[in-house]
């Protein structure tokens, strides 16, 4: 398949395209930094990988560089924790694009706390924290559910740099029973099962270990 990837110079996007490369997927990374992407530890044939350099508002280079794929992946992070409308700013621009490609799916990587589904103390606690960041991310969640294309959010709980299990616990509606967090390389995993299979297709679903 071929999988276009946003974000991929993130902790969690750069994991994604090795575990793409690494199943032998053709892999479209658009990225601002061309030369931010880190391949090490990961063999793969480069005709397998496209990099193209541009700006995330740049909407005739990204649809330029993404049509054509199975689907996309956004890892697109927020960088503050002040009030913010950047994630969703962001999700209107590759929205737009989307809608003028034949791209049929897109997978989000969002947080937990989207659906607010902590409670009592834990959800102030988070609120007081990450509020902002948990509010922005659920807006832009909201048009990619929208936009009329395939879509799967996940969900994930505190992120950690720990080495993948593939074993994890997700939920459709509120959180699995295990609060723990999750590792990026896990979440990693989740996203490409959910671009490459049908198994998620139109759910949005929390994940933790």
């Amino acid at each position: 398949m071929k999988i276009s990837v946003l974000g991929a110079t993130g902790s969690t996007g750069n994991l994604v395209v090795k575990m793409l490369l690494e199943q032998n997927h053709d892999v479209v990374a658009f990225i601002r930094d061309p030369a931010k992407l880190d391949l090490t530890d990961v063999d793969f044939a480069e005709a397998k990988l496209t990099i193209v350099g541009g700006e995330l508002y740049d909407r005739v280079l990204m649809k330029k560089a993404i049509d054509g794929s199975d689907a996309l992946i956004s890892c697109l992070g927020s960088s503050t924790t002040a009030s913010s409308d950047e994630l969703t700013l962001m999700a209107a621009s590759v929205t737009h694009v989307l809608k003028e490609t034949s791209i049929p799916k897109v997978v989000y990587l969002s947080t937990a706390g989207i659906e607010d589904e902590f409670e009592g103390f834990t959800k102030w606690l988070i609120h007081m924290v990450i509020g902002n960041v948990i509010a922005d991310h659920k807006k832009a969640a909201k048009l990619y559910q929208k936009c009329g294309l395939t879509y799967v959010i996940a969900r994930p709980l505190k992120l950690t740099n720990k080495k993948p299990t593939f074993k994890y616990h997700m939920a459709e509606e509120g959180l699995p029973k295990s609060k723990k967090g999750i590792s990026r390389a896990n979440v990693a995993d989740f996203l490409v099962k959910a671009a490459t299979t049908d198994q998620f297709d139109n759910k949005s679903m929390a994940l933790s270990e």
